[in-house]
């Protein structure tokens, strides 16, 4: 029997890639290893607690990204802290990390049970 949800899933991140996306650079390992690939953007609020029990509320710029297109070397890899996502808008371009965005919280994690959409959780590094 074919899992409905899967197949919803599977349909939603292709609307997404082909509607809601556009095209941006992954890097790992600097200008080694670069893919272009296209994310659609997103968010995410965290309330983080530092060692003192102090809260801060983080907003964290998410790439939504196909788990089957992030590759690097040609081979599908999962994200890594550190890695950088280069967005160009116009005579802009920005350079974003993926980073923790707190104590517990890990750099990405897969949207969704079936592992079809990646959110890497990312802050601007740089911009020229």
């Amino acid at each position: 029997m074919t899992n409905m949800l899967k197949t919803g899933v599977t349909r939603l991140a292709a609307v997404m890639k082909s509607h809601g996306s556009s095209l941006v650079t992954a890097s790992r390992h600097g200008e080694d290893d670069l893919v272009d690939v296209s994310a659609t953007v997103g968010s995410s609020p965290f309330l983080i607690a530092d060692s003192y029990g102090f809260e801060t509320h983080v907003c964290m710029r998410d790439y939504l990204i196909t788990a089957a297109d992030f590759q690097f070397g040609g081979v599908v890899v999962e994200p890594q802290a550190g890695d950088k996502i280069i967005e160009v808008d116009g005579d802009v371009t920005r350079t974003f990390e993926a980073m923790s965005p707190g104590s517990d919280e890990p750099a990405w994690r897969y949207s969704d049970p079936h592992r079809v959409m990646l959110r890497i959780h990312t802050k601007l590094v740089e911009t020229t």
